[in-house]
C-alpha cells in the first residue's frame, strides 16, 4: 500500500512538473534542419507531452483506484466545441492538412486542438494552490523575456545561435513572423504588471522588472500596432479596475499601468523600428475585407461545419474575389485570413466559432464579475486581475492577426489558470472510486487505453514527420550546392518513405526524375529505356501529389511546369499540361496568372502543331488552341486591369495566327505601360517585319539598343534588315504573308 501510495504521488509530482516543463521550454523550442525550424517542433513537442502527462494522470487514478475532477462553467460549451471541431474535420477538403496542418501554419490541426483542451483540463485538474498558479506565471515570464532578449539581440545583427538560418535579423524563438515576438511580449507585459504588485520582497520585484524590461523594449522597437493596441487595452482596464479601488491600494499601482497605457499609446503614433540597425520585416498578412469575403463565402458554401481545420488556402483560391487582384498582394497565395475567427470559421464552420467566441465572452465577462465581486482586494486579487485583463488583449488580437502557435498555447494556459485562480474555493469536485463503481474502472480503463494509443501514435507518427521534413531540407540543400542527384533523389524517396502524405515531396521528387532523365537522354543523344522509366516515374510520382491534393490548384501549376519541361521525353506533353492548367483554372478560377498559364499551354500547343507541318484538320485545331488561349489571356485581363503580360501574349497569339495588325496593337498597349521593355520592342519589331515595314522594324530595333547596346541578337537583326532596304530608304522585298 505504502508503494502504492508512492507511485501515485511520484506520478502526481510527473503529471505537475511535465505540464511546467511544457510552459517554461515551449516558447524557446526550435530544431534546425528542418524547413520550419521553429511552429513544427513546438507543435510535436506540445503534443506528445500533453498526451504523455494525460498518460499519466490516468495511469494514476487506475493505480489509486478513485479519481476526482474539477467542474467549471465552461465545460459544456467545451464539449460543443470539440464536437463541431471533430464534424468538421470529418467533412475536411484534405485530412492530412487538418490533422497535421499547411506547411508554417500547424497551430490548429484536430490533433493539436485536443491537446490543447486536454492541457487545459490538466492545468485546472492539477494546479491545487495559489503558489502553483504563481509558478507557472513566473516560469511563463522568464521564458516571454528570454525570448525578447534573443530578439533584441536579433534585431541589432548580435547572432547568438551558430546555425546560418539563425543568423537574420527576422528570425525569433516564437514563430515564423515578425510580429510573434511583440505579440507575446504584450501579453507578458501585463501578466508582469499583476505579479510586480502581488510580490512584496525587493529582489521579486527587480527581477520581475528585469523580465519586464527586454518585453516592453520588443513591444517597441519591433512597432507592430497589433501589439500595441492590445497591450494598451489591457493595460488600459487594469488600469480602470485599479482606479475604482484606488482607495484600498497602493498609488503606484494606478501609476504603473498609467505609464503603460502612455507608451503604448506614443508607440502608435511613433516609428520607433529606425532605431534598429536593419528593419524587421513586416508580417505579410491578407487585408481584413478580403479575408471577410472569403469568409462570407465558405460559411454560405458549408455553414455549420466549414471546410475542415487549417484549409483556408482552399478556401483561398476557390472564393478570393476579384478586387483582390487590384490590390499589391495579387499574385500570392495565403494559408489563412487575416484574424483567428475567420480562421476558425471557414475551417469549422460557424458552430464551432460561436462555441469558442460564447467560452471567450463568457470567460472575459464572468472574470470581470469575480474581481468585480471581491471586497477585500489584496496581492493575490491583482494577479486575477491580470489574468483577466491578458485574456482580454488576447482577445483583442485574436480580431486583428492569426495566431501562431505559441499564442494559441498561451491562450489555453491563460484560460486554464484564470479559471484556477477565479474559482479557487467555489469549483465543485466530483469524485468517483473505481471499487464502489464499475462502469468508473471500465472507462477510465479505456480511457486509459486510447491515450495511451494516441501518445504512441503521435510520438511515432511525430517523429517520422520531422525526420521527413530533415530529409527533405538535406534533398533541397543538395540542390543549391549542385551535389550529385544521385544523392538528391535518395534524400527525398527517404522523405517520401517516412512521410508519403506530403505532396510537395512528390512534386520534388519528380522534379528530381526529370532532372536525371535529361542528364541521361543529353548523354546517350536518345531516349533509351532508362530515360523511359525515369519519365514514367515523373508521371507517377505528379499522379499520387495530385491524388494526396486534389483541390490545391499549387499542385497542378506545379504539374504543368514540370510536364513543359519534359517536351523531349514524351510526345502528349501539351495535353497533360493544358489538362493540368485547366484543373488548376477550375479549383482557382479569380487567379488572372492561371488562367495566363493556361492561355500560354494552349498557345504553344497550338504554334507547336502549326510548325510540325500538321494537315488541314491539324491546323484547325492549332487555330482552335490559339482561339482558346486568345480568350485565357482576356479573361485573365479581365480578372486584372492593366495585366501587362495579358497584352504580350495577346500579341504572341495573334503574330503566331498571322494577324499581324492585332499583334502590333497588342505590342504596343505593352510599350505604353512599359516603355523599357526589350522584348516588347522585338516582338513589335518582328510584327512589323512581318508586314513588310522594315523601317519601322528597325526603328525598334534601335530602341532595343538604346537599351541594351550589347544586345547581339538585335545588332544581327537590324543588320539584316538594314539590307533590305535601298538607299530612298523602301524595302527591297515583299511583305511576307
Amino acid at each position: 500500500m505504502v508503494n502504492g501510495e508512492r507511485t501515485v504521488r511520484a506520478l502526481d509530482h510527473g503529471v505537475y512538473w511535465g505540464l511546467f516543463g511544457i510552459v517554461v521550454l515551449l516558447p524557446l523550442f526550435f530544431l534546425p534542419g528542418l524547413r520550419y525550424q521553429v511552429e513544427l517542433p513546438k507543435v510535436m513537442l506540445f503534443s506528445g507531452a500533453v498526451l504523455a502527462a494525460a498518460t499519466l494522470y490516468l495511469l494514476r487514478a487506475v493505480i489509486a483506484r478513485r479519481g476526482s475532477h474539477f467542474r467549471t462553467p465552461f465545460d459544456r460549451l467545451m464539449v460543443v466545441f470539440i464536437i463541431f471541431f471533430c464534424v468538421a474535420f470529418a467533412a475536411s477538403q484534405s485530412y492530412y492538412v487538418s490533422t497535421v496542418g499547411v506547411g508554417g501554419y500547424f497551430s490548429s490541426g484536430i490533433i493539436v486542438t485536443l491537446c490543447y483542451i486536454i492541457f487545459a483540463y490538466l492545468i485546472i485538474q492539477t494546479v491545487r494552490r495559489e503558489a502553483d498558479i504563481l509558478r507557472f506565471l513566473w516560469g511563463l515570464l522568464a521564458s516571454i523575456a528570454l525570448a525578447a532578449v534573443f530578439t533584441i539581440f536579433q534585431a541589432y545583427e548580435v547572432y547568438i545561435l551558430p546555425w546560418q538560418f539563425t543568423h537574420d535579423y527576422s528570425f525569433n524563438l516564437i514563430a515564423h513572423s515578425s510580429t510573434a515576438p511583440a505579440l507575446i511580449s504584450a501579453l507578458g507585459i501585463i501578466l508582469g504588471t499583476g505579479m510586480l504588485f502581488f510580490h512584496t520582497k525587493l529582489w521579486q520585484r527587480l527581477c520581475i522588472g528585469g523580465l519586464l524590461v527586454p518585453m516592453l523594449a520588443v513591444v517597441m522597437l519591433l512597432d507592430k500596432h497589433a501589439a500595441l493596441y492590445a497591450l494598451m487595452v489591457g493595460a488600459f482596464v487594469l488600469l480602470c479596475v485599479l482606479a475604482l479601488r484606488s482607495k484600498a491600494l497602493p498609488v503606484w499601482w494606478v501609476f504603473v499601468p498609467t505609464c503603460i497605457v502612455v507608451i503604448a499609446t506614443v508607440g502608435i503614433f511613433i516609428d520607433s523600428s529606425k532605431l534598429l540597425y536593419a528593419s524587421v520585416s513586416d508580417t505579410v498578412l491578407l487585408d481584413q475585407g478580403t479575408s471577410a469575403q472569403i469568409t462570407w463565402q465558405s460559411m454560405k458554401h458549408s455553414p455549420f461545419w466549414g471546410s475542415g481545420p487549417q484549409t483556408f488556402t482552399y478556401d483561398f483560391a476557390s472564393y478570393r474575389p476579384v478586387s483582390f487582384n487590384e490590390t499589391p498582394l495579387w499574385n500570392l497565395r495565403f494559408i489563412k485570413p487575416s484574424n483567428e475567427w475567420f480562421s476558425l470559421s471557414t475551417g469549422v464552420g460557424l458552430g464551432g466559432a460561436l462555441a469558442l467566441c460564447a467560452i471567450a465572452v463568457w470567460y472575459l465577462a464572468w472574470g470581470m464579475r469575480m474581481v468585480g465581486a471581491e471586497k477585500r482586494p489584496g496581492m493575490s486579487w491583482v494577479v486575477r486581475v491580470s489574468l483577466v485583463c491578458s485574456w482580454l488583449a488576447l482577445l483583442v488580437m485574436s480580431c486583428m492577426v492569426p495566431f501562431s502557435f505559441t499564442l494559441q498555447f498561451t491562450w489555453w494556459l491563460l484560460f486554464a489558470l484564470g479559471v484556477r485562480a477565479l474559482l479557487w474555493r467555489g469549483m465543485p469536485e466530483a469524485s468517483y472510486s473505481f471499487q464502489k463503481s464499475p462502469w468508473a474502472a471500465v472507462g477510465g480503463t479505456v480511457l486509459l487505453c486510447i491515450i495511451l494509443t494516441g501518445t504512441v501514435l503521435t510520438i511515432f507518427f511525430g517523429t517520422r514527420i520531422v525526420l521527413a521534413d530533415r530529409y527533405y531540407v538535406r534533398a533541397q540543400d543538395g540542390i543549391e550546392k549542385q551535389e550529385g542527384i544521385g544523392s538528391i533523389l535518395q534524400n527525398l524517396e527517404r522523405a517520401i518513405a517516412l512521410n508519403p502524405h506530403e505532396s510537395s515531396y512528390h512534386v520534388s521528387l519528380a522534379q528530381g526524375y526529370v532532372t536525371k532523365a535529361q542528364l541521361e537522354a543529353a548523354e546517350a543523344n536518345e531516349v533509351t529505356a532508362d530515360v523511359q522509366a525515369l519519365t514514367q516515374r515523373t508521371l507517377d510520382e505528379l499522379r499520387i501529389a495530385s491524388s494526396i491534393a486534389p483541390d490545391d490548384p499549387v499542385v497542378y501549376e506545379q504539374q504543368a511546369r514540370l510536364y513543359n519541361s519534359m517536351r523531349n521525353l514524351i510526345g502528349n506533353i501539351d495535353e497533360l499540361s493544358i489538362k493540368a492548367y485547366s484543373k488548376a483554372a477550375e479549383l482557382e478560377p479569380t487567379s488572372p496568372l492561371v488562367h495566363l498559364n493556361l492561355g500560354r499551354a494552349r498557345l504553344l500547343a497550338g504554334q507547336y502543331r502549326l510548325q510540325s507541318g500538321s494537315d488541314e484538320t491539324g491546323e484547325s485545331e492549332a487555330t482552335g488552341l490559339i482561339d482558346q488561349a486568345l480568350a485565357d489571356f482576356s479573361h485573365a485581363g479581365q480578372l486584372k486591369n492593366g495585366f501587362v503580360e495579358v497584352d504580350f501574349n495577346i500579341g504572341l497569339a495573334y503574330r503566331v495566327k498571322g494577324d499581324f495588325e492585332k499583334a502590333v496593337r497588342a505590342f504596343q498597349q505593352v510599350i505604353s505601360a512599359q516603355p523599357n521593355s526589350i522584348e516588347a520592342h522585338r516582338q513589335l519589331a518582328s510584327a512589323y517585319e512581318a508586314q513588310g515595314k522594315i523601317a519601322e522594324a528597325i526603328a525598334e530595333l534601335d530602341v532595343v539598343l538604346d537599351i541594351d547596346p550589347d544586345d547581339s541578337k538585335a545588332a544581327a537583326q537590324r543588320t539584316e534588315l538594314q539590307g533590305q532596304l535601298d538607299p530612298t530608304g523602301q524595302t527591297n522585298e515583299e511583305p511576307a504573308e
